[in-house]
């Protein structure tokens, strides 16, 4: 009856079992069997040392001017171009580029992506969408704004709203003739 006990506690995990049984398990020995290596401190450095290099690495020259010179004899100096800098303003944006969208089935959200990574305003008007898909097309646009790092505007609670890249801006005038219009046009 022990016995029984002890198998059934040892089966649930809750006794150790006896390993003296088992045959001892014997390591096979390879002949070329790589030594480890000794573990050193973080702050040791390698002992062996690299032979000293003739060459010497220069020292870096200032970039002082955006005009690349080859021969200043023969050669007129050209401008180098010079990249902008990330994220411009490209200023206020007018009516033509603010584009309304009325989505009514989640497959038709894209074009939400498709606006923010083309650098364009929408509006997305959610009034004739059903409440399921409403709130899947808001966590969707959500989540289009933080991979684009664009904004997000409420212009209706609950209904309407307002997406841009940061790079632009949409004028108070914009908002203004979307709100008159009822976010039917932008002419």
């Amino acid at each position: 009856m022990n016995e029984r006990w002890r198998k059934a506690l040892g089966f649930l995990g809750l006794v150790e079992d006896d390993y003296s049984d088992y045959p001892a398990m014997e390591r096979p020995f390879f002949e070329d069997e790589p030594q480890p290596e000794p573990v050193r401190a973080r702050n040791e450095r390698p002992r062996t040392m690299a032979p000293p290099s003739p060459y010497q690495n220069p020292a870096p020259v200032p970039r002082t001017s955006s005009v690349s010179v080859l021969n200043a004899g023969s050669v007129t100096p050209r401008p180098r171009p010079v990249p902008a800098p990330p994220g411009g303003l490209r200023g206020m944006t007018p009516m033509a580029e603010v584009e309304i969208l009325r989505p009514t089935t989640f497959d038709e959200c894209q074009a939400i992506a498709d606006n923010l990574r083309n650098g364009r305003a929408s509006v997305v008007v959610l009034t004739e969408a059903p409440s399921e898909v409403r709130r899947r097309l808001l966590d969707f646009t959500s989540g289009c704004v933080y991979a684009f790092l664009a904004k997000i505007e409420t212009l209706e609670k609950g209904r309407v709203y307002l997406t841009y890249p940061a790079s632009v801006r949409v004028s108070p005038e914009v908002r203004a003739a979307l709100k008159a219009s009822n976010y039917r046009s932008v002419e």
